[in-house]
């Protein structure tokens, strides 16, 4: 796991244990942030991955696009695959998909 040169590995490490055990109770902000933190930094952590991903798919209806994309984003930028499918297509959300840089939080 990379570890960011602000904060060592071990305590990436620690926020995922920790936070993947709580996932379940974060609303889709704090879920769309912390994943947003862990791929902005390159640290590897797929079992929190694992629980955002559960946990968003429970409330996906409360994300407000901002949240969708920022947590998409953060998922493609791990190539973390738990996110796959969690989302419809834009088409099928009468949306269109947009690329670009990570969203602002």
């Amino acid at each position: 796991a990379a570890a960011s040169p602000l904060l060592p590995a071990r305590l990436f490490d620690a926020i995922a244990a920790v936070a993947a055990s709580r996932a379940a109770d974060f609303n889709e902000q704090e879920l769309s942030n912390l994943a947003r933190a862990f791929a902005t930094a390159g640290h590897e952590a797929p079992e929190l991955l694992d629980a955002i991903a559960r946990a968003a798919r429970q409330r996906l209806s409360e994300f407000t696009p901002q949240g969708l994309a920022t947590v998409s984003w953060a998922f493609a930028k791990s190539a973390h695959l738990a996110w796959r499918g969690a989302v419809p297509p834009a088409s099928a959300q009468g949306g269109r998909a947009q690329g670009g840089d990570a969203p602002s939080a």
